[in-house]
């Protein structure tokens, strides 16, 4: 099991070294917006004004310049060397980068009160060794909050092809976060259909502020019809606490 979780992290790293410009164009503010505003809302909920925050698999660093106005220190972590680079040219020195694997966090036990993960569980099919890597650096009452697929979401993924995507049920996710130690305080569906519909954004107007703007009603929108009609939501926003 663990050689074939550290080929699938070799596979997944190789892939996402060759996909950092195309990250970098995604912060754009349309972009941004209508992710942040699916995505985020648990994690800017949370007080971290002034605190740390490790964000596990964390790509060019969206988290931590989602919440450059809260003085928090963050810390991303992930595989592609690629990736890093290319968050510390938008961070300057304003973050901590560190290539490492998710299943082996370089961080001493109970450090951490805020940790996020967002984007990298629908990559993993043994998701229990990777919650209780992050059980292991949190510290107890901490607060997580982490994405995963849906299975329908998952199963829409995959059928693009590329490489395989991993999905959960609600019931799923609440069992192996239990055993995990963590407790759950949501899980709600996002990402839906009218995602596709930011990418014409940039067609109406290169005003920065109207982007967002209608990057927000569209993400509202989104929202509401995963809420209403769940099966075409694409993943599962978790918000959960370490416990013991």
């Amino acid at each position: 099991m663990a050689e074939s979780m550290k080929t699938q992290e070799c596979t997944m790293g190789a892939i996402y070294e060759g996909m950092a410009d195309e990250y970098i164009n995604r912060q754009h503010p349309a972009d941004r917006e209508y992710l942040d505003r699916s995505e985020l809302e648990e994690l800017f909920r949370l007080p971290v004004d002034n605190e740390t925050v490790l964000d596990v698999g964390c790509g060019v660093g969206r988290v931590g310049i989602a919440l450059k106005d809260r003085g928090v220190k963050y810390i991303g972590v992930d595989l592609s060397e690629a990736m890093l680079q290319a968050g510390r040219k938008l961070a300057g020195n304003a973050h901590l980068f560190i290539c490492a694997s998710a299943r082996n966090l370089p961080f001493a036990a109970r450090r951490f009160r805020f940790v996020t993960c967002i984007g990298l569980y629908e990559y993993v099919e043994d998701l229990a060794t990777y919650l209780n890597e992050v059980r292991r650096v949190m510290q107890a009452g901490g607060d997580f909050i982490f994405t995963a697929h849906t299975e329908l979401g998952a199963l829409r993924y995959n059928r693009l092809g590329s490489y395989h995507r991993a999905g959960w049920s609600e019931q799923a996710l609440r069992a192996v976060l239990a055993e995990s130690c963590f407790s759950v305080r949501t899980i709600r569906p996002a990402i839906g259909p009218l995602r596709r519909w930011r990418s014409i954004i940039g067609r109406i107007t290169a005003d920065p502020t109207v982007q967002k703007h209608v990057a927000r009603l569209i993400a509202d929108a989104d929202l509401a019809l995963c809420r209403s009609f769940p099966p075409c939501a694409n993943e599962f926003v978790v918000a959960c606490r370490a416990t013991g």
